[in-house]
């Protein structure tokens, strides 16, 4: 059993809309993708290069860990609909690629404003 964990970190993976880190962890035959990220609440047009950022580690890695804040608020209304139009694309987003969202819960809230962060 390895007593180490290589990391090399993916450069080609960031971007300037996203700012994050990429980290591929590999442990004697598993490989698992980190990425780190953060869209600041200005940038609205950022979930079309985090789809090409998601496309690029989907066709290659099976085990992926998405974490951060993409200030898309996922909470859901009374009928159970998404309101947030960022909270839509970022779902949508995931979906496509078969990831999920381990936590719904808000990770932020002020009297104006809730969002949340973890990806899986």
């Amino acid at each position: 059993m390895s007593n180490h964990i290589c990391c090399l970190r993916f450069k080609s993976l960031e971007s300037r809309d996203i700012d994050g880190i990429w980290l591929k962890l590999t442990d004697n035959l598993t490989s698992t993708v980190l990425g780190t990220v953060f869209k600041p609440p200005s940038n609205s047009n950022v979930f079309d290069n985090f789809y090409t950022v998601l496309e690029k580690v989907w066709t290659k890695y099976r085990h992926v860990v998405i974490m951060g804040d993409l200030n898309a608020d996922i909470t859901r209304s009374e009928n159970g609909e998404i309101v947030s139009t960022h909270g839509k694309k970022l779902l949508r987003t995931l979906q496509l690629f078969n990831y999920s969202v381990v936590n719904y819960q808000p990770t932020r809230v002020t009297a104006t404003s809730s969002c949340w962060c973890t990806l899986r």
